[in-house]
């Protein structure tokens, strides 16, 4: 059975929602490192899940660029050369089988 994907829960979607998880977790870390009395080690998770976040920025913004450049036509369509057996435009009947 196909089940059609929601835009809510597109790829996209989904990596920001893990990335805001990831933040939010990295960020309780820090905040019981600092209750332990490791600032410094606080201010190294704090610097990674930023770094992290900006990492997965820049990965979402080239799978945009990328959906966009594989949705965009590579060129303008052809036209539709007629077959040299064709009737012309009009003609009731095909050209060579009993038409005069």
């Amino acid at each position: 059975m196909h089940v059609p994907i929601r835009p809510a829960y597109t790829s996209a979607a989904i990596a920001r929602k893990l990335a805001r998880c990831r933040a939010k977790a990295l960020e309780w870390a820090a905040l019981i490192l600092e209750g332990f009395g490791l600032a410094a080690l606080a201010r190294d998770v704090r610097a990674a899940c930023a770094d992290e976040l900006r990492a997965i920025a820049l990965h979402l913004r080239a799978l945009i660029v990328l959906k966009a450049l594989a949705d965009a036509p590579l060129e303008a369509p052809r036209k539709r050369i007629a077959h040299p057996h064709a009737a012309p435009p009009g003609c009731r009947w095909r050209a060579g089988y009993g038409s005069s």
